[in-house]
């Protein structure tokens, strides 16, 4: 039986989270020098209780959900960040001017090889959605 937690929960899997991170995630993705990259570690500390980490029965880590709170201005489409970028840099501006975020945006899903096709990235959705902001 899998068993979901957060960072929050369990800090102790942060160095673990950026291990699978990287064996998950293609090589160019961290070659880039940009604002996200630099950044993306703070998801970890500064928004823990928003990324979700599913374990199987031993532990290991089988999947990854990444998500941040932002401000959203109103509910229009003309008012929605322009792309993860942007969403990205608004989520730390809301957390880093201690601004009260109003939605949640889904940053990224990752699955190991051997857990895929079972359906998890389903149950990382639904979790992310019913986490508070």
């Amino acid at each position: 039986m899998a068993t979901l937690v957060t960072l929050a929960d369990r800090p102790d899997l942060i160095e673990d989270i950026f291990v699978f991170a990287e064996a998950v995630w293609p090589r160019f993705v961290w070659d880039r020098d940009d604002y996200v990259n630099r950044s993306w570690p703070r998801l970890s500390t500064d928004f823990a209780a928003f990324q979700q980490i599913l374990l199987d029965d031993d532990g290991t880590i089988m999947a990854s959900g990444n998500s941040i709170p932002f401000v959203l201005q109103s509910p229009s489409i003309a008012d929605l960040p322009a792309g993860f970028e942007d969403v990205f840099s608004q989520g730390m501006y809301t957390h880093d001017c201690n601004g009260q975020a109003s939605a949640l945006a889904l940053l990224s899903i990752a699955i190991s090889d051997k857990y895929q096709s079972r359906g998890i990235s389903q149950h990382l959705v639904q979790a992310m959605k019913a986490n508070p902001v």
